[in-house]
């Protein structure tokens, strides 16, 4: 999935319930991926 390996992000504004999105986004970042 491109959220979980950093190539993408996810942003609240256009899916607010999409919380799935926001952990694999916080888990990306805290891994160091797609920077």
């Amino acid at each position: 999935m491109l959220i979980r390996d950093g190539l993408s992000w996810w942003y609240r504004q256009y899916a607010l319930g999409a919380t799935e999105y926001k952990r694999l986004q916080v888990q990306a970042r805290r891994a160091g991926r797609g920077s």
